[in-house]
């Protein structure tokens, strides 16, 4: 499963150039929902998200861990905020991409994305945010041959530290 998460709610309109004008490093809470449809078939998922956001390095790490069974994914995300890009990888090495970002540095309002699997496979990811900070993700994925397999629909609901805590603590 692919989940790429990309939002940032502290306002800048620096440029990742002058490390001394970046916003401080934040850490993001949401609760995620995922409605995955593949072969006539439709699952759900669940997720608790930490997003540790690191403007003056021009990092992003993504937890993601499942209500279901606790599993974490982690993602670490390269920006580059002057190009309005990132590269992307996942602790497991199972996709990297690149991507571009829309909006304020640091800010971004949306994104796309291209990850490539280790099989050939890819996933196209469109990302949105609204102005509460709810993350709207439309995914596609596609066999080696470019084939499309599924499409997953991801809503990221924001959330207190202290609500994701709890949550965790329950799980």
């Amino acid at each position: 499963m692919l989940l790429i998460l990309l939002a940032c709610t502290a306002p800048s309109d620096t440029a990742d150039s002058n490390p001394a004008a970046l916003p401080e490093p934040w850490v993001d809470h949401y609760q995620a929902t995922s409605v995955i449809q593949a072969g006539g078939f439709s699952f759900d998922e669940e997720y608790l998200v930490r997003r540790m956001v690191d403007p003056p390095a021009g990092r992003i790490v993504e937890e993601f861990i499942a209500t279901a069974d606790g599993t974490l994914t982690e993602t670490t995300l390269e920006i580059d905020a002057d190009a309005a890009t990132f590269t992307l990888s996942f602790s497991d090495d199972s996709y990297s991409g690149t991507g571009t970002l829309e909006g304020p540095a640091w800010a971004w309002t949306g994104w796309e994305s291209h990850s490539v699997a280790q099989d050939g496979s890819t996933v196209d990811s469109v990302d949105t945010v609204d102005e509460a900070g709810a993350i709207h993700a439309e995914k596609v994925g596609y066999n080696a041959q470019g084939e499309q397999e599924w499409t997953l629909v991801e809503d990221l609901a924001p959330i207190s530290e202290d609500t994701w805590t709890e949550l965790h603590g329950a799980l």
